[in-house]
């Protein structure tokens, strides 16, 4: 599979690589610093986000949130909040939805 998201990476140009790779870095370190202080609705649509970014780079939506974690640097705080992700087939956007936990 690592082949397949390289080779189809490089249909997007360096530039199209680059900005994911930017994006990707600057949540990461906003992550890190403890600057994204999210609620259910940022949440949402990072996650809408990245599996779109998937959707663009791979050709199918991922099968599971946990791909989007491990492969485009989604970072879910599960103690703070439940993620529902429910697909249907690997073309039709999948139904997601943030839910945070009580305290």
């Amino acid at each position: 599979q690592g082949f397949r998201y390289s080779r189809k990476i490089r249909l997007f140009g360096k530039q199209g690589q680059n900005d994911i790779i930017k994006n990707t870095r600057e949540a990461r370190r906003k992550t890190q610093k403890g600057e994204a202080q999210m609620n259910p609705k940022r949440l949402q649509d990072a996650i809408k986000k990245a599996v779109v970014t998937c959707y663009t780079i791979e050709g199918v939506y991922p099968a599971t949130l946990e791909y989007v974690e491990e492969h485009y640097g989604l970072m879910v705080d599960r103690d703070r909040y439940d993620v529902f992700y429910e697909i249907f087939a690997d073309n039709i956007m999948p139904d997601i939805t943030v839910i945070p936990k009580r305290k």
